[in-house]
């Protein structure tokens, strides 16, 4: 009769050990989509304050207008990987768009008076990017509506 109570104790130690492994590897599961999500948002976070630094910094002829653009670029990958919807993808184009055409704007406008940072590669490049940006916007517009 003891043992057979030693092996009932011995056994629901054994279950109750692995109802607790279970529970905390479920737990930690169930975490990994919330941490991964936080992680993105931190993300997203530091690209915007890079660009508006960036930008900053382009403003005051310190940093390159690749640097701009990349940080721009950034921002939107960040916002992106966010998205859930095709809408939502396609409102982050549009805001991309929209900051690649204020750049573009400023290079040309700056070519227009001739001045320094409206060079003809600046205006090009800056010109590339605003229609990689529209092109992407182009895409996810066109895409079937699978996830609205």
């Amino acid at each position: 009769m003891n043992r057979f109570r030693i092996a009932v104790a011995i056994s629901g130690c054994v279950l109750l050990v692995s109802v607790i492994v279970l529970a905390a590897r479920a737990d930690q599961a169930a975490n990994k989509p919330a941490k991964l999500q936080q992680l993105y948002r931190d993300r997203e976070v530091l690209a915007e304050e890079a660009f508006v630094a960036t930008n900053v910094a382009y403003e005051a002829g310190v940093v390159t207008l690749d640097q701009l653009l990349t940080a721009s670029n950034e921002l939107a990958r960040a916002k992106l990987d966010l998205c859930k919807t095709k809408d939502e993808r396609i409102g982050v184009l549009k805001e991309h768009v929209t900051r690649e055409k204020d750049i573009e704007g400023k290079i040309r406008r700056l070519a227009a008076a001739n001045a320094k940072g409206g060079e003809a590669e600046k205006v090009a490049r800056s010109g590339f990017n605003r229609a990689d940006a529209e092109i992407a916007l182009e895409i996810e517009q066109t895409k079937k509506d699978a996830d609205r």
